[in-house]
């Protein structure tokens, strides 16, 4: 008798079952297949930790560029939170310390990044990373985000792809 036993760790989702990872046994027996399921603990949090299920502060008020954003992070198990203004997003980071990520546009509704960046420096919030995105990049616009400390810019329309390379980047 020949045993191949495999082992694999499934997610599921929390609502459709009582457990949030199951360990599924995987027997084969010369031509027939045996699977068992069981429950498993649940996931550690280091083990959440990582590129994904983090936090992202979005402002843009661009709502169709907002939408294609809120979508991808969505798709890869990120939280995005959804403003348009720069007062919204220092009250946001007021209230909320656990923010992984902020993508900025270059116009944030009541105020230009830049001054939005320099108030985030004010209130000494330099730890989190910020990624901008424009309609159109010049050398200056460049230049002088960078200098800010931002650590990326985009040019709209944003793409999937280039969106999912830039937080596997940062997110590290």
């Amino acid at each position: 008798m020949i045993f191949r036993p495999f082992m694999i760790r499934i997610p599921v989702k929390p609502a459709l079952l009582k457990a949030e990872l199951f360990t599924v046994f995987i027997v084969t027996r010369l031509s027939a297949l045996c699977v068992f399921c069981l429950p498993s603990q649940k996931l550690q949090q280091s083990e959440k930790k990582g590129p994904f299920m983090s936090k992202i502060l979005i402002c843009d008020t661009d709502e169709e560029t907002s939408a294609a954003i809120k979508q991808t992070l969505t798709k890869n198990n990120h939280t995005p939170i959804m403003t348009t203004s720069g007062a919204e997003v220092l009250e946001i980071l007021r209230k909320d310390q656990n923010i992984h990520l902020i993508i900025l546009s270059t116009w944030v509704g009541d105020m230009y990044s830049h001054e939005l960046i320099a108030e985030l420096l004010k209130k000494e919030i330099k730890k989190i990373p910020i990624v901008g995105i424009a309609n159109y990049i010049n050398a200056s616009l460049r230049d002088s985000l960078t200098d800010l400390g931002v650590k990326e810019i985009m040019m709209k329309p944003i793409k999937e792809e280039a969106l999912n390379a830039l937080l596997g980047r940062i997110l590290k």
